[in-house]
């Protein structure tokens, strides 16, 4: 449903159309998203519709929205599925055709737009990883039957990817939520800037040059992290060069659990001039104990 709108409206049995106009209002999506109520600072947009028996086509035309996470354009087309081909059996959800152009975005809350259809699992890491950041051209593209988003399940077809590039992003790539209590944490990527991709169930982030949580003065540039099969065996894999006061650098062993997994050789370890440091992480996320490390060291 809608709050606060302002239509006009022809309707026939066959068919209609409608002219929206929202300011200060919501569009209400049960069903679709974890937080159903999506409030709008402002909308506009004319949606279309026709019916030929039991088969629905919508088509939403020239609509742009702003709210406080983001500003941009939406074009989309709807029409109920065929039972027979269908993979849900059924009419509904239907098939969807959508894309949507992002001037602005608030990363932290990318998680607020992903359907109930994709795990909640996935949902919750990129609300919990993505700790701060925003974007200025994002794209949205969803195709294909609803009941298979995000079409990451065999035997599946459809387009399910958001892309664009990142700003001032903070970025816990595994997460404390996701870590046994008392567990040293993996150092996040702060003031991160790159390319974001979500691909289906994966997440990549690439060509990045950021800064390391807690390490003063180390530069990371290029660095790379892949999110893989996310909600099901969830597996996160981060590649970086960082370089900087050895010092500094030596706390990425030390305040980490690389502090285990070498049986504290380094715990006393004192290293000064600087350093550049070479390290590939493989993090099974529900199997962290099987976690593995590669990593080269090049002191001055």
């Amino acid at each position: 449903g809608f709050e606060g709108a302002s239509v006009d409206f022809k309707a026939e049995p066959t068919g209609g159309e409608a002219t929206i106009a929202i300011d200060q209002g919501a569009v209400v999506l049960p069903g679709v998203f974890e937080e159903a109520r999506l409030p709008l600072d402002s909308f506009r947009g004319r949606l279309r519709w026709r019916r030929q028996g039991e088969r629905i086509d919508a088509t939403l035309d020239d609509a742009r929205l702003a709210n406080a996470d983001a500003a941009g354009t939406v074009q989309a087309s709807w029409h109920t599925g065929d039972p027979a081909t269908s993979a849900s059996r059924s009419r509904f959800p239907g098939v969807l055709d959508l894309s949507a152009t992002l001037e602005r975005a608030d990363l932290t809350r990318v998680h607020r737009y992903l359907p109930l259809s994709v795990p909640p699992e996935a949902r919750h890491y990129v609300r919990d990883a993505v700790r701060a950041g925003h974007s200025e051209a994002v794209s949205f593209r969803v195709q294909g039957d609803l009941w298979q988003v995000p079409f990451d399940t065999p035997g599946s077809s459809g387009t399910f990817r958001i892309a664009g590039p990142l700003k001032a992003l903070d970025f816990d790539y595994l997460p404390a939520s996701l870590q046994a209590s008392g567990d040293a944490p993996w150092p996040g990527l702060r003031g991160a800037s790159g390319q974001f991709v979500l691909d289906r169930d994966t997440i990549t982030i690439d060509g990045l040059k950021t800064g390391i949580a807690g390490l003063g003065g180390v530069s990371v540039a290029p660095a790379k992290v892949i999110i893989e099969h996310m909600g099901q065996g969830t597996t996160v894999k981060a590649s970086l060069r960082a370089s900087g006061p050895g010092a500094e650098l030596l706390k990425f062993v030390q305040a980490s659990p690389l502090n285990d997994m070498t049986s504290k050789a380094l715990a006393s370890a004192r290293l000064g001039g600087v350093a550049q440091v070479d390290v590939n992480l493989t993090l099974p996320v529900m199997n962290l104990p099987t976690s593995t490390v590669r990593g080269a060291v090049q002191l001055e």
